[in-house]
């Protein structure tokens, strides 16, 4: 099983959903992604968690 530790802090939904896209298209098949957000502002918040829960 990989971690994989992802900072975000404002990131723009598009990149974000790059950023899964690229962990589970390598030989990844078994994965743990840890968003660790540092005080992003409200309206990211919501995306973040909208791309985290359907990013897979």
């Amino acid at each position: 099983m990989t971690d994989v530790i992802i900072p975000i802090y404002n990131t723009p939904i598009n990149e974000l959903a790059r950023c899964f896209n690229s962990i589970k298209e390598p030989a990844y098949k078994e994965y743990n992604d840890l968003l660790i957000n540092d005080g992003s502002k409200k309206e990211f918040v919501s995306s973040e968690r909208k791309v985290a829960k359907n990013g897979r």
